[in-house]
């Protein structure tokens, strides 16, 4: 069976907080919340996020611009559709008289059998 006593032995899950002992954590952080710290950790960390923010909001801006072009790509599908949509009415349209046509035609060179 496995205990919490074999997780600690092989390095694993429950690490020990230096001001409040066991935790489930498997951070190395040695910040508490509420206790002083490092001013260059702390400039270390609002760089982190600022950079971390810039680029997520790079790559949503990037995403929304990709949806954009899809969009536009869809309406500009579209309109060739509805486009070669008329013009397959026509060409039907067209091939309906000309076998009309060749059909009166084809017919009109029988001679009368009356």
């Amino acid at each position: 069976m496995f205990t919490m006593s074999d997780d600690h032995d092989q390095g694993q899950g429950v690490t020990d907080s230096p001001k409040k002992g066991p935790t489930l954590s498997t951070s190395t952080s040695s910040f508490e919340a509420l206790d002083p710290h490092d001013p260059n950790l702390s400039k270390l960390a609002n760089t982190m996020f600022s950079k971390t923010s810039d680029y997520l909001f790079g790559e949503l801006t990037s995403t929304l611009d990709d949806y954009g072009l899809l969009e536009n790509m869809n309406r500009a599908v579209i309109t060739k559709y509805c486009d070669m949509k008329h013009l397959a009415v026509n060409v039907k349209k067209s091939m309906t008289e000309l076998q009309e046509k060749w059909a009166f035609q084809w017919i009109s060179e029988f001679p009368d059998c009356s």
